[in-house]
């Protein structure tokens, strides 16, 4: 009895796990379409309607209209960012030209060093040449000694 419990029971288990995948792919309705507002009616942004639209209420009013010392402070404050500014642009001009004259000295190095490089090389080739040559020298001299059975021989330095 247990045995066909078990196995009534992993079949009703087995059934439910095969029927899942049908009920998932049941249709569903399409929920409704989303309206989006006329781009007709819809400002430029950076015009007076955009800027109305967001609470914008500002508009400039003549200097003679406005408290002197706020005016006074705020030409304060903006010739010191003013000031700041062209010091920073000083600052910069300065880096640059810096840069600019640590490159050229780079330049100027590194064709210097290639220029050594290239003595160097030719020095180098020329040393292997004469090196050659006085070992094909050394190795005839030889040779002709030990043609003549060892005797008198000289090498030459």
């Amino acid at each position: 009895m247990s045995r066909s419990f078990t196995t009534v029971a992993a079949a009703l288990v087995l059934g439910s796990f095969l029927s899942l995948p049908a009920a998932a792919q049941q249709v569903r309705p399409a929920s409704a379409p989303v309206q989006t507002p006329e781009l007709a009616d819809t400002p430029v942004p950076g015009s007076e309607q955009w800027d109305r639209q967001r609470g914008e209420t500002y508009r400039a009013v003549p200097d003679s209209r406005q408290d002197p010392a706020e005016l006074a402070a705020t030409s304060k404050l903006n010739a010191g960012i003013l000031a700041q500014n062209e010091e920073a642009a000083r600052r910069e001009a300065d880096i640059i030209a810096s840069n600019d004259a640590a490159r050229e000295a780079w330049q100027a190095e590194a064709a210097r060093i290639e220029a050594d490089n290239a003595r160097i090389a030719a020095e180098n080739a020329a040393a292997q040449e004469r090196y050659q040559r006085d070992m094909a020298l050394y190795e005839q001299s030889v040779r002709a000694c030990e043609q003549a059975g060892g005797r008198n021989c000289r090498v030459r330095p």
